[in-house]
């Protein structure tokens, strides 16, 4: 499963050939629902390898045009342009099962969280939110693939509460680089598959100690400053990732036979 993701982010930044538009309706930020239509119909037909729909500079949209873009076929629809969506257009685009990255958008509120919670994404970019509250929180947490919340800097314990409830394949709260006691020990309920905090460089043994009791699996791959007793707490989880230089020599030496298979050249 987790190949499968990273070949969809892989090919979500690979060719692109449905950006052939003319040039007003680029400059005009919109598309008509016949023009989205066409397009995607387009994009579907297409035999020449397309994997996504890079619509960065579509800013505005409506709930028939997000209908539309929801029938693409493709791996991945980038609509980072969006400053902000409705319920609506939020509900159009749920059906979408590839990439959705609306990286764009910097608040949304309950009812625009309450649809993409239920979105049939793979993965769910939302990197501009840079803070959310409670309301938002759980409805997120209702997204079942991987959301990626890496623009958030700081959350409150109920928040961090809300999100523990997330029961996807993978939460990205990659922008948090620090976090208390209380919040690590809601974070140490998290339901999901994975939880990755790779913006922390250092934890203190209290926030260790709670993070230790997470069931699922968590990365820290970013810390730099780690203290025996920290260290011995987190390498007696086997579910927790820390970064190469700290994990031990079995461990390193698998991680680096399979970095040299990946490099081998096969042709």
């Amino acid at each position: 499963m987790k190949f499968s993701f990273i070949l969809l982010l892989v090919l979500c930044h690979g060719i692109c050939l449905a950006e052939d538009l003319p040039g007003n309706q680029k400059k005009a930020g919109k598309l008509t629902v016949q023009e989205a239509a066409e397009l995607v119909e387009k994009a579907n037909a297409s035999d020449s390898g397309q994997y996504k729909l890079d619509l960065k500079w579509l800013t505005l949209i409506d709930r028939d045009v997000a209908r539309e873009l929801s029938h693409y076929k493709g791996k991945c629809v980038i609509l980072d342009g969006l400053a902000s969506i409705n319920k609506d257009v939020a509900h159009g685009l749920a059906k979408f099962k590839g990439v959705l990255r609306l990286d764009g958008l910097t608040s949304i509120d309950k009812d625009v969280a309450q649809e993409l919670g239920k979105s049939k994404a793979a993965h769910l970019g939302l990197v501009g939110l840079t803070s959310i509250d409670k309301d938002v929180a759980q409805d997120l947490a209702q997204f079942k693939g991987r959301l990626v919340l890496s623009g958030l800097t700081s959350i409150d314990k109920s928040v961090a509460q809300e999100l523990a409830k997330f029961e996807g394949v993978n939460l990205s709260l990659g922008g948090l680089n620090s976090i208390d006691k209380d919040v690590a020990q809601h974070l140490a309920q998290f339901k999901g598959r994975g939880l990755t905090l790779g913006g922390l460089t250092s934890i203190d043994k209290d926030v260790a100690q709670e993070l230790a009791e997470m069931k699922g699996g968590l990365s820290l791959y970013n810390l730099t400053s780690i203290d025996k007793d920290v260290l011995k707490i987190l390498k007696a989880k086997p579910g927790i990732m820390l970064p190469l230089r700290q994990r031990d020599l079995k461990e390193r030496q698998q991680i680096n036979a399979i970095k040299s298979i990946r490099d081998i050249d096969f042709r």
